[in-house]
């Protein structure tokens, strides 16, 4: 079964909702980096974040990213995701390991340390836009809700949970953001926020059985809500052999030059998917020539 995305519009209006069930694409991520359960926690809840932040945006170019800088041993994370459902990421430090905290539980605070998360939507215009919050707590969901009430004036609640099992695997993963409208009845807040607390971490949920569909009822069918959107998720790269050759041209002839006569030819990864792109001595000298060489 696909991962999914749906958007949801609460009480007639009142609120905006997004879930998200994202199991097999922060498995997908795990597979790609290698990453320690750690890791792996941090990197998801980042991911699931970002693919519902991206429902947000207007055009299908659209596109959103969000980085973590923290002082802790995994470095930084960068996630970003367009409206389509599409998210890829890079942890700088994807093996590093953190002990658990005293009740068993990975440490995401631990391993990302005191620091700032930043949101970058490029919608197309000359400048992006860009906020930077301080970290609260490392633990992503309330850094992220902290961030809409400081840069974007907009109450928030977020859910973000990933269950790693004993293999490593990815066994639940995924989440929710709530976001009241503006002149919303203070009323409907309570409520919902009465809801939240009830039903608790939402990667217990999603072990239990919870469908994005079943997650939206419970929540909201006391205030009625619609589900007005629904997209498929997965994690995707865009990189291709022309966008790499793309950056090699971007270095100019004389990087060309050195990598031509000292190395015969260049490799090149992509951070994101790992994928290797090969350019033979050839290959090069085809570059130098069109850059005038």
């Amino acid at each position: 079964m696909k991962d999914q995305l749906i958007r949801i519009t609460v009480a007639n209006g009142q609120a905006r909702a997004f879930i998200t069930q994202s199991k097999n694409t922060v498995e997908k991520a795990r597979q790609i980096h290698g990453s320690s359960p750690v890791v792996t926690a941090a990197h998801g809840r980042l991911l699931s974040a970002a693919a519902m932040m991206g429902m947000t945006l207007g055009e299908e170019d659209d596109k959103l990213s969000i980085i973590v800088k923290g002082s802790g041993p995994v470095g930084s994370i960068l996630v970003t995701a367009n409206s389509q459902g599409q998210v890829k990421g890079i942890p700088e430090n994807p093996q590093v390991e953190v002990a658990n905290k005293a009740n068993g539980k990975l440490d995401v605070a631990g391993l990302i340390g005191p620091g700032t998360i930043t949101v970058v939507k490029d919608m197309g215009t000359k400048e992006p836009f860009s906020g930077t919050v301080e970290l609260l707590s490392s633990e992503i969901a309330e850094d992220l809700a902290y961030y809409y009430l400081q840069s974007e004036q907009t109450p928030s609640a977020l859910a973000l949970g990933v269950h790693i099992a004993s293999n490593y695997r990815v066994e639940a993963s995924g989440g929710y953001l709530i976001q009241m409208l503006p002149d919303s009845d203070d009323a409907i807040a309570a409520k919902i926020e009465e809801r939240v607390i009830a039903l608790g971490p939402v990667s217990e949920l999603f072990l239990k059985g919870y469908t994005v569909e079943s997650l939206a009822d419970a929540l909201f069918s006391e205030l009625g809500y619609d589900i007005t959107e629904r997209l498929n998720l997965d994690y995707v790269c865009s990189c291709s052999k022309d966008r790499m050759k793309a950056l090699l041209l971007s270095l100019g002839k004389e990087d060309l030059l050195v990598m031509k006569e000292e190395d015969s030819g260049a490799e090149l990864v992509c951070h994101f998917c790992n994928s290797t792109y090969y350019f033979t001595e050839n290959d090069l000298e085809s570059l130098i020539e069109f850059l005038g060489g």
